[in-house]
């Protein structure tokens, strides 16, 4: 059987951090919340004086590491946790090593694997046990997973994330079922991945107010919506893969074209899309889900998913081909019943308020957001060689400002670097950016069109996504607290909450 190989070292930046015991120390805050114990087997979470997590416990214990017909799994005569450079690892049988470092808010939990020998595995699956007094929301996440006492929720899982060795990174679905949490991650990329990889969630108290579960009829139509993502997957038939464009809708006047840096629409590809807020500022807007392309080159369409803030609430197995040649169909249409008819709709309950907008999240909006404003120009779109990274972040008390650069092979066969500057402020509880900066560099008017066009684009998506985000924290008329991470992440808490980074 082929093992998971094990990893000698952990991942610098961890080695970087302090002692365990004197980061809690340090930081009063997640003192107050929470204490860790580490057993052989088990990762046991109590609560301190802090109020969402007082008299409460969460433990977690890892089942197995899977992917396709090989296996990861505890040591059962329970093998004592290592602390090497400030972390608590466990090296579990077949090679896995699973790793825990304090944060601010809790711990990161993080599992490092080197699965290159299996290059046959659908997917990579890691699932744990949990019990306590909490419990977690049944469902599938890519944001955060309440676990809650009653209505309340004290602690959250996630948002989960996978990063290879290059530093690309992808979404990891989290599913909660019953006592089990199971995280997955796509087979496909895993194969293409920089080996070795490693499966990252943060466990953090949950420190602001958040809504109550909502009724077994379905979710609130009035929630703020601050993200939309579709999940969609091309099927591995001959032929499959497509280089048109494709397009999604969530009403008549909301529309994203799906173009990332990357090459979108291989046979067997999975990716997450963020969807446009054009047009959706309540989950109400939300009318249809229509995928539709351009073109002749046909495109096999796999499955689809809708996440709404972070939680699974629609998906749909269609196996069909979509095509513009009069013999297929250009186009699939959900309506608004058949949206609300879906199991995971009915099922959704409303996800917790994000404490933070991480440095990849506001990395993939600027992508997303350029990629759309690119394809809405004729002759423009992402090469493969593209990228969205975030340059710099600093705050100015509730003003962070923070630079984005882009880089895409446009039109002309060239790349064009383009850098903007936004501001975030916050004014009576109304979230907005703006554009004082703009510096392109020297290219054709027409370039400089597209770029513009573009920033003002991603203006106006932060501008629909900070405002939903405040107006869920129910603040009364109040702005929150934005505090710049050490890692260019942007904080958003309640007024009064002091972060330590």
């Amino acid at each position: 059987m082929t093992k998971l190989t094990a990893i000698g070292t952990i991942i610098a930046l961890w080695t970087a951090v302090p002692g365990f015991s004197q980061i809690a120390r340090e930081n009063r805050s997640q003192q107050a919340a929470m204490r860790v114990q580490f057993e052989p087997n088990e990762v046991r979470i109590e609560g301190g004086a802090d109020r969402a997590m007082a008299g409460q416990s969460l433990a977690f214990r890892l089942k197995e590491v899977m992917a396709g017909n090989i296996r990861a799994f505890p040591d059962e005569r329970g093998a004592a946790p290592m602390r090497p450079g400030g972390s608590v690892a466990y090296m579990r049988v077949g090679g896995v090593q699973e790793t825990y470092r304090s944060t601010p808010k809790g711990l990161l939990q993080s599992f490092l694997i080197d699965p290159g020998a299996e290059q046959d595995a659908e997917e990579l699956r890691i699932v744990s046990e949990v019990d306590g007094s909490l419990v977690g929301d049944r469902g599938r996440y890519i944001g955060a997973v309440p676990f809650r006492s009653g209505v309340q929720a004290a602690v959250q899982y996630g948002p989960a994330r996978v990063v290879d060795a290059d530093g690309k990174e992808m979404p990891v679905e989290v599913e909660v079922e019953g006592n089990r949490v199971t995280l997955e991650v796509n087979g496909n990329w895993l194969r293409k991945a920089a080996q070795p990889v490693h499966v990252e969630s943060p466990i953090e108290v949950v420190e602001q107010p958040t809504a109550a579960d909502t009724l077994a009829s379905g979710p609130d139509e009035n929630m703020p919506i601050w993200r939309v993502q579709l999940r969609v997957s091309t099927t591995t038939s001959s032929g499959a893969g497509t280089d048109d464009d494709v397009r999604v809708q969530l009403n008549s006047i909301n529309s994203t074209w799906l173009d990332y840096a990357r090459n979108d629409f291989e046979a067997g590809d999975v990716f997450y899309y963020d969807l446009s807020l054009v047009g959706v500022r309540r989950l109400r807007d939300i009318t249809m889900l229509s995928i539709q392309k351009d073109g002749t080159d046909k495109w096999g369409l796999g499955t689809a998913a809708l996440y709404i803030n972070g939680v699974a609430i629609f998906t749909a197995t269609l196996n069909q081909w979509i095509n513009n040649d009069g013999v297929h169909y250009p186009d699939h249409t959900f309506s608004s019943t058949v949206l609300r008819s879906n199991s995971l709709w009915t099922a959704y309950r409303t996800p917790l308020n994000p404490a933070y907008i991480s440095v990849a999240d506001l990395a993939n909006a600027a992508e997303a957001s350029h990629g759309n404003t690119m394809l809405n120009n004729v002759g423009y779109e992402w090469g493969s060689n593209g990228s969205s990274n975030l340059i710099a972040m600093r705050t100015d008390q509730l003003r962070p400002t923070f630079w984005i650069t882009f880089r895409e092979k446009g039109w002309l066969g060239s790349d064009i670097n383009e850098y903007g500057q936004l501001y975030i402020s916050c004014s009576y509880g109304i979230t907005s950016t703006q554009i004082p900066v703009f510096n392109p560099g020297v290219y054709n008017d027409a370039t400089l069109n597209i770029a513009q066009r573009s920033l003002f684009h991603l203006n106006d998506e932060m501008n629909y996504k900070l405002t939903a985000i405040v107006a869920g924290m129910n603040l009364g008329g109040g702005c929150p607290i934005f505090t710049v991470y050490s890692d260019g992440s942007i904080g958003i808490d309640r007024p009064g909450f002091h972060r330590i980074d």
